[in-house]
């Protein structure tokens, strides 16, 4: 178990490395959007960045759970889950205590670990309604640089 956790912080030290050369390079973004491991990629390295935590940087990972609170992600955040996702259990609470909560909105479609799609037309609509909403919010902060 201790090679597995060594990798997991090494590589999402390198991750958020290289995350952040190419926001650097290619930069600057409105925004960044992420699936699965690409969307905690970009909370915690949004988090870290605004915290400027060296954590991160030496690929110190560790689990944020409601309880342990903190300050709370302030830029817009828009948050899409899968009710039957087994990855996520109390995922709302979780984010209700990482966001703040003017700059979350969030939609708890009715599958699982997936992108909501063609599929289904109403957890679409709603994932887009979702995302519109945050730019609106991100555009009223001033945060849209175009």
């Amino acid at each position: 178990m201790a090679n597995r956790s060594r990798y997991r912080g090494n590589f999402c030290r390198l991750a958020g490395q290289d995350l952040d050369k190419y926001i650097e390079n290619e930069g600057p973004f409105d925004g960044i959007l992420g699936f699965s491991q690409g969307a905690m990629l970009a909370a915690s390295f949004g988090f870290h960045k605004y915290q400027q935590d060296p954590g991160l940087l030496k690929g110190e990972i560790n689990y944020i759970t409601a309880e342990q609170g903190g300050d709370p992600i302030h830029v817009p955040t828009a948050i899409i889950w899968g009710q039957e996702d087994p990855y996520l259990r109390n995922f709302d609470a979780l984010i209700l205590a990482l966001c703040q909560s003017p700059n979350v909105v969030g939609y708890m479609h009715s599958g699982g670990h997936e992108v909501p799609s063609s599929t289904s037309m109403e957890a679409l609509a709603e994932t887009v309604k979702m995302i519109k909403r945050t730019i609106d919010m991100a555009r009223k902060q001033d945060l849209i640089l175009g």
